[in-house]
Order: structure tokens, then C-alpha cells, then sequence
């Protein structure tokens, strides 16, 4: 009798024991459901969408060694591993307090980016949350998983501040602004570059690679010179890095189009690589946005003396500096003869 008692208890022990263990694994999968924020194998991420609550979207794709913005321009390397070290690293700060779920919750239905984040090239996504603005004391940043109605406050240990502005939905603000990038000897793919000069057509030039880094000038005509080989270098060395400023935001595609069609344009530039790839960019002058003098002459400052109108490949109009490009279109009589 006292034997069947022993075993009573023991089964009775263990099921308990298994009851607790089962709803403690339970409680802690459903814990991980709604926090489950981070991917660890960032590698492995293929393509990224963000998409805001006015109809803002930005696609991000991994295409060859390059991120892409909109299968169009490729993206700011930067930012993506910006991007990507988020996606890695997010942890919880804090749960979002009772009293305030359901202020959060409406914050975040009216005023979010969901993204998107899809793996090893599947075409379902493998996480998708909503990324909402800062806490009061801007420690962190309001995010809910997808079928949650769970918030948390997200943050970076490390990092003090809010995250949403790494998700951003502006496609212009993931553009990667290079136009050539040739470091160390890649140098070398270039084939050539014809500096244009529409103000003064004389001082127009060419320089193309006849041989392993061996290169020669024409002028204007076409006409073949000797110049400088130490300054004809140097001068190629300058499209190691080339990038332009940014964009215009303020005027319309009809006042840039006018710039286009009605101004003077001051210089073209085309560069060709030994692998078939061509870039061009055709300058103007770009009219202040407010009246300005001369305080030497007090005579009006029609242009902006630092940037310029640039339009890349004939379609895409950017702003960039002459401090960049100046560099880049000397005059032909510049080139000093060799000794």
C-alpha cells in the first residue's frame, strides 16, 4: 500500500514537473515571438523594402557585389551596412508601460515604416516589422513585429539615440552620389576622357591610353601634343573619386529643363572604360536663389560661385562643386609642354 502511495506521488511530482517545464517553453516562445527583432545572418539578406504610411517606398536589392535602389542607382554602401548592423544588433530597451500601449499602438498605425526583409533569395519575407519614432527622452525607437500588438522601445547597446531615421523611405537619400571610382591601379580601365569646353572651344582636349598606363593628349582638333607626362598623370589620378553633391529639391523638373534648354552650358565630359562603360556629364551654371553683390565690385552675383548644375548621362540633373570639378577641367594650355 505504502509502495503504491510512493508511486502516486512520484507521478504526480513529475507531471507537475513536466506541466511548469511545457508552459514555462510556451511562455518563453511566445516571449521570443514577440520580440524576435533581430537577424543574426545578415549575409544571407537579399533584398530589403521599406514602405511608409504615405505611399513611400524604397527596395533595396543585393544584385552581384552591389545594393541597388529601385533595380535603378546603385545604393550608398554606408548606409546599407548601417542598415544591415541595425537589423543585426537590435535589442529590447524596455516593454512599452500598460498605460501608454495603446497611445503607442495608434502612433504607430498612423505614423510608421514597415519593412520588409527577405533572405537567401526566397520570395516570402523572412522578418517584417513596423519601425515608429523616438521615446520622450529619445533613448530608443518605438517597434512592433507584424501580427503583434505587442511594442517594445528599440535600441542599440552602445548607441545613444533613435533609429528611424536609418529606415528611411527617400530613395534620393540611398543614392550612392560617386560617379567614378577607380582606386589604386584600376586607374588603368580608363580609355579615355574628352574634356569639352563650350565657352571656349580651343581649350577643348583628349586624352586616351595607348598602352599599360602609357597615354597620349590631343587637343581641340584632334591634333596630338606633347605635355607633361608627370602633370598628364597627376590629372588622370583625379577620377580616383568623383562624387557630386547632392540634388535639386526645391525646383521643378519644368525650371530644370528651362536651365537645360535656355543656358549656356560650360563643359562636357565624357570618360569610356577599356570595358565598354561610358559616362557623361554636361554642366551649368547654377542661378543664385537669392539676390547677392560683389562687396569688391557691388555688382549683382548672378551664379552660385561654389555649385553648379551637373547632368549625368542625360537624364539625371544633380548638384555638385567646383571645388570637385575644377580639377578636373583645366584648359588645354594648362598641360606645361616637357622640357
Amino acid at each position: 500500500m505504502k509502495k503504491a502511495l510512493i508511486y502516486v506521488l512520484l507521478i504526480m511530482i513529475l507531471a507537475t514537473t513536466l506541466f511548469f517545464l511545457l508552459d514555462r517553453q510556451s511562455k518563453s516562445t511566445i516571449k521570443k515571438q514577440l520580440t524576435d527583432f533581430a537577424i543574426e545572418d545578415t549575409a544571407s539578406i537579399n533584398k530589403i523594402f521599406l514602405a511608409d504610411k504615405s505611399n513611400k517606398t524604397v527596395l533595396l536589392e543585393k544584385q552581384g557585389n552591389d545594393w541597388m535602389v529601385n533595380n535603378e542607382f546603385k545604393a550608398k554602401p554606408e548606409m546599407v551596412d548601417i542598415l544591415l548592423n541595425t537589423i543585426h544588433s537590435l535589442k529590447i530597451r524596455t516593454p512599452v508601460p500598460k498605460s501608454m500601449h495603446n497611445n503607442v499602438v495608434k502612433r504607430l498605425s498612423g505614423h510608421s515604416v514597415k519593412i520588409e526583409i527577405y533572405q537567401n533569395n526566397e520570395n516570402s519575407p523572412s522578418k517584417v516589422y513596423y519601425v515608429g519614432g523616438p521615446n520622450a527622452d529619445h533613448t530608443g525607437t518605438y517597434m512592433l513585429l507584424e501580427n503583434s500588438s505587442v511594442p517594445f522601445v528599440m535600441h542599440l547597446e552602445g548607441h545613444y539615440g533613435f533609429l528611424d531615421t536609418r529606415y528611411s523611405t527617400d530613395a534620393l537619400t540611398w543614392r550612392d552620389n560617386y560617379i567614378w571610382k577607380f582606386p589604386g591601379e584600376s586607374i588603368k580601365r580608363i580609355e579615355s576622357i574628352t574634356i569639352t569646353n563650350h565657352l571656349e572651344a580651343k581649350e577643348s582636349f583628349s586624352i586616351k591610353q595607348v598602352g599599360d598606363g602609357q597615354y597620349e593628349f590631343y587637343n581641340y582638333d584632334g591634333r596630338a601634343l606633347q605635355v607633361d607626362r608627370a602633370m598628364l598623370l597627376g590629372y588622370i589620378k583625379n577620377y580616383q573619386s568623383v562624387a557630386y553633391e547632392g540634388f535639386e529639391e526645391v525646383k521643378s523638373k519644368a525650371y530644370l529643363d528651362s536651365i537645360i534648354y535656355n543656358t549656356p552650358r560650360i563643359f562636357t565630359l565624357e570618360l569610356k572604360t577599356k570595358d565598354g562603360e561610358a559616362t557623361s556629364i554636361t554642366t551649368w551654371n547654377k542661378p543664385m536663389t537669392e539676390a547677392a553683390t560683389d562687396l569688391v565690385t557691388g555688382e549683382p552675383i548672378l551664379y552660385d560661385v561654389n555649385r553648379f548644375y551637373a547632368l549625368i548621362n542625360n537624364k539625371n540633373m544633380v548638384i555638385a562643386q567646383y571645388f570637385t570639378f575644377d580639377q578636373l577641367t583645366p584648359k588645354a594650355s594648362q598641360f606645361n609642354q616637357p622640357n
